[in-house]
Parts: C-alpha cells; structure tokens; sequence
C-alpha cells in the first residue's frame, strides 16, 4: 500500500508539472499609452523609473518624432524626459544604456542626456577617432562597458595595421577604437548577433 501511494503521489506531481507550460496570458487592459504615430522598436523596463521608448515615435501635440522617450508604469508620457538621441536596440548598462542612433551607438544618462564620456565629441561611434563611414548593424555591450559593432566601418589605426573595411569592431567604453584588439572582416555587414545560453554570441 505504501508503495502505490508513492506512485500515485508522482504520477500526480508528473501531472502537475505537465500542466505548468499551459500558463494562461491575459492582457492588461489597464494599461495605456498615447503613443499616436510611428513605431516603437525598442524598449527598456527601468524599475521605479518606468519605460524607454527607442524608434519614431509621437504623442498628441508633437511636432517631430522623438526618437527616444520616457513613459511611466501606466503608459503615461513623462513630460520631463527631452527629447534625444535613439531610435534602435537598447542594451541596459549600471546606471545608464546604450542605444543605437542611426549608424552609430550612444551611452545615455536616464534622464535622457547623451553620456559625453562615451565616443569623444557626443556623436557616438561614427565619430570617434579612427572610424570613419559607419554603418552600423547590431552591437553587444561588455560588462565594462565596452562594445563589439557589427556592420561596416573603416578604422584608420595605421600604428597597428587596420586600415579599410572591416566587418566587427571593438570600442573600450570611453568610445575609442580598441587598439588592443583584433578587428575582423566578412563578406559582408554583419546585421545580427544572437546570444548563446553560456553568454557567448554568434
């Protein structure tokens, strides 16, 4: 008896368990934006401080697109937050985060400020020494803030040799081309990176 109460019991737990993926999502309908034109094509869920909203985006009474803003954790536009630079991928980092603008990738302040100590002259990768002629694909950003670009960019670093096209580059996390590093070709731009479980990218 004790043994086919056991079994009973697992095939019970078994049963509970295979009912676990079955997880049942419903909309929040509670929550609402004002979001009135465009497109949002990236956003990032600060705690206690609410969305950022990356791509081109309008709310009533706009006259532009903003390419990145701020809504609250009801959908509300936080008027405060100016507008700036983005527009694609955000990647968290500390206290602040990265966001592609255009053909280059600029480090913000969550109040929506540019972090002038990434890529000197506040113009993001496109314009730190030693890059030229951007075009930007996907990026990865290190733990110390430092940042692999896929795309198509021409260094000029003659003292170590890369000089022409090159297809993934590396930035150290104030901005400058990595000169300890190997830059890499390709046939072509690399668009898109994808992450592996044990943290490593293909």
């Amino acid at each position: 008896p004790l043994r086919r109460l056991s079994l009973t019991a697992a095939a019970a737990l078994f049963a509970a368990a295979a009912a676990w993926p079955q997880w049942s999502f419903n909309l929040d309908t509670t929550f609402r934006t004002h979001v009135v034109d465009k497109n949002v094509n990236a956003l990032y869920v600060y705690p206690g401080i609410g969305i950022y909203l990356s791509g081109r985006i309008r709310f009533p009474g706009d006259i532009s697109d903003r390419v990145l803003t701020l809504i609250d954790e009801n959908g509300e536009q936080v008027q405060s937050f100016p507008y700036s630079w983005g527009g694609g991928k955000i990647v968290p980092w500390m206290n602040q985060f990265y966001v592609q603008n255009g053909n280059v990738v600029v480090r913000m302040n969550l109040n929506g400020t540019i972090d002038t100590g990434f890529a000197p002259h506040s113009g993001g990768a496109g314009s730190a020494p030693h890059i030229s002629l951007p075009t930007n694909g996907d990026y990865h950003v290190f733990p110390d803030g430092g940042v692999l670009l896929g795309g198509s960019y021409m260094p000029s670093d003659t003292m170590n040799g890369f000089v022409g096209w090159y297809r993934l580059v590396w930035l150290t996390n104030t901005g400058y081309l990595d000169t300890t590093r190997v830059h890499r070709n390709a046939n072509g731009p690399i668009w898109a990176f994808t992450e592996q479980p044990d943290g490593k990218f293909i």
